[in-house]
C-alpha cells in the first residue's frame, strides 16, 4: 500500500467538558425532548461545534454520563450519522454521494 493512503494518527484528548456557555444551553435542549436519550444528537452537535468540528471519545463518554446512558448508545449514534466527525477534519470537508438514491437526485 502506498504511503499516500496510510491513516494519519491523531491524539485523543484525555478530558472534555462543556464550556460555561454551552452548559447553559443544555437545560433548553433537554426540555425539548420527552426522554433524555433523545437529546444525544443535539448534544453531540454541541460537542462537535465546541471541539473544532470533531467529537473525541472522551466527549462521547461525557455525553453518556450527562444523559445517564450506556456509552455504547452514544458511540452508535455518533458512528451511524455521517454528520459527526470522530477524528479531526480540515477546514473544508467534501463528501461524495455513493448511494443510488443520492445519485438519482
Amino acid at each position: 500500500m502506498s504511503s499516500m493512503f496510510k491513516e494519519k494518527k491523531f491524539e485523543q484528548p484525555v478530558q472534555f467538558e462543556f464550556t460555561e456557555e454551552n452548559l447553559k444551553k443544555i437545560p433548553a435542549i433537554l426540555a425539548k425532548y420527552p426522554k433524555k436519550r433523545s437529546a444525544v444528537m443535539p448534544l453531540l452537535h454541541l460537542v462537535q461545534t465546541q471541539h473544532n468540528n470533531w467529537i473525541p471519545k472522551v466527549a462521547m463518554d461525557y455525553v453518556a454520563r450527562l444523559l445517564e446512558l450506556p456509552e455504547m448508545y452514544v458511540y452508535e449514534v455518533a458512528s451511524f450519522y455521517s454528520m459527526y466527525n470522530k477524528q479531526p477534519v480540515g477546514d473544508y470537508l467534501i463528501q461524495i454521494c455513493r448511494t443510488t438514491p443520492c445519485w438519482l437526485r
